[in-house]
């Protein structure tokens, strides 16, 4: 879900950006549409979650928003009920009509479902186990993407000034800006109102999802796509690099999608050494991130030739849709040549042009790109490995704050996927596995591996990529 934060809408003077004046505006909210297509990197998740059959919860998202003051269900309620009436992705469902999948918005609701949990009488250790229990057990449960709602809420009473509001979303609906920024922006700034008997100040907006969708459809179909693919042909010449990871543990033979999630805490003063070092170098936090990511991964495999992935956000390259909930991701690769013995110097201003010249052909979806390369999309054998940088929270009233690390077993699209999330305390984030490729304690053991490269490079930038974990 997540996606980093480099300079993704900075490509004013690219063609998507311009073509995007011409995106259509659904002049109202609460509107109900016709069946229309999905968008391209949105029918990319609806296939793939159709086809692992299990986990069904590969494609879930929960996030917890934590609120240090009483709620009540109802204004909460009516605030959900507003979401839902202004974003039409939040009340779409999904279908098949001649052999294509397809999207329905449907009329807005006239009441959400919200589950009240009281923990507040049971003891410290005792409530925090329950709510984690309570909030994996709803993570697991499947949506109907044909007649159902995609998203689910509950109220948890954890204390007197201890509120948790968790939502589970099918990420058909819901990217990283969604979850961070504007679902938790919108639902505390309806609260404040409602709560008092105020209206809603939030503005219309000026388009909907389905409107992106329908143009992002177009895009991809005409001589822009040819331009971007030109590029990832040249960038994916065959053969492509796999990953070799340093243990006998075998992956199994068929598609697995089971999945593991880890939070993990990148210590402190190594966290503001690297918002310092980033300055200094002139590049952007996640770059840095990215750098040190990919020489871990280097040392691990000893290979010139690496591939790892990240998100980008693809779908929000103009104004209109940067305050509309859903997914606008791509995944994108990012091929790195280690040949020649860089150091983590030299390294980083490959980082920082091979992830523009990705970002700038970001539009072409996965599964289309495999298709034009003739590759067999399986579990993503162009992606296995993949990382990013969450967008940061905004500052919302009452001091609300945002997770996504309460559901632990819910699948995993790859390999290994590294969610950084930049707070006010420093970075954290949450790791994702497949326990059927890789061990939890060897992932432990590659979390602290990652903290002495990032250590290595800071304290010497002239330090040998292929040196930075020996040190």
């Amino acid at each position: 879900m997540a996606q980093h934060r480099t300079q993704p809408f900075s490509a004013d003077s690219s063609a998507a950006t311009a073509s995007m004046s011409y995106l259509a505006r659904t002049p109202a909210e609460g509107f109900v549409r016709q069946p229309s297509a999905l968008a391209p990197t949105q029918e990319h998740i609806w296939r793939r979650y159709l086809r692992a059959h299990q986990p069904a919860a590969l494609y879930h998202e929960t996030l917890t928003i934590c609120c240090p003051q009483a709620l009540d269900a109802a204004s909460l309620e009516r605030c959900f009920l507003e979401i839902i009436r202004r974003h039409g992705s939040w009340r779409t469902n999904f279908d098949i009509r001649e052999g294509s999948p397809i999207q329905l918005v449907q009329p807005a609701a006239t009441s959400v479902p919200i589950a009240v949990h009281d923990l507040s009488a049971l003891p410290a250790d005792a409530r925090e186990s329950e709510f984690f229990g309570l909030v994996n057990r709803s993570a697991k449960l499947p949506f109907e993407l044909r007649d159902g709602s995609l998203f689910r809420a509950a109220l948890f009473k954890m204390g007197e000034d201890d509120f948790r509001v968790s939502v589970v979303t099918h990420q058909l609906i819901l990217d990283g800006i969604s979850a961070y920024q504007i679902l938790p922006f919108e639902l505390a700034a309806l609260y404040a109102a409602f709560s008092e008997g105020r209206p809603s100040s939030l503005p219309a907006l000026p388009t909907q999802y389905s409107d992106f969708s329908e143009w992002h459809r177009r895009f991809v179909s005409g001589s822009e796509q040819q331009r971007q693919l030109k590029y990832w042909k040249s960038q994916l010449k065959a053969p492509l690099p796999t990953h070799r990871w340093p243990h006998t543990y075998s992956p199994p033979g068929t598609e697995s999608f089971r999945g593991t999630t880890s939070p993990f805490v990148v210590p402190t003063e190594l966290s503001s050494r690297l918002g310092e070092f980033a300055r200094a170098e002139r590049a952007s936090l996640f770059m840095i991130l990215l750098g040190s990511f990919a020489s871990l991964v280097r040392s691990y495999s000893e290979q010139n030739d690496l591939m790892i992935a990240t998100l980008s956000p693809c779908g929000r390259k103009h104004s209109t849709t940067l305050g509309l909930l859903g997914y606008f991701l791509n995944p994108v690769a990012l091929r790195f040549d280690f040949s020649g013995g860089p150091t983590f110097e030299e390294f980083l201003r490959q980082v920082r042009r091979v992830l523009a010249d990705a970002i700038s052909h970001d539009d072409v979806p996965i599964e289309n790109l495999a298709e034009e390369l003739g590759i067999n999309t399986g579990r993503d054998p162009i992606i296995k490995v993949a990382i990013s940088l969450q967008p940061r929270t905004p500052s919302l009233d009452a001091q609300w704050e945002v997770t996504t690390m309460d559901a632990r077993d819910t699948g995993s699209p790859w390999d290994l996927y590294l969610a950084f999330i930049e707070g006010s305390s420093g970075l954290a984030g949450r790791v994702q596995y497949n326990p059927d490729v890789l061990k939890e304690s060897e992932v432990a053991e590659m979390l602290r591996d990652l903290w002495r490269v990032m250590e290595a490079a800071i304290s010497n930038p002239n330090v040998r990529v292929a040196e930075a974990l020996r040190r």
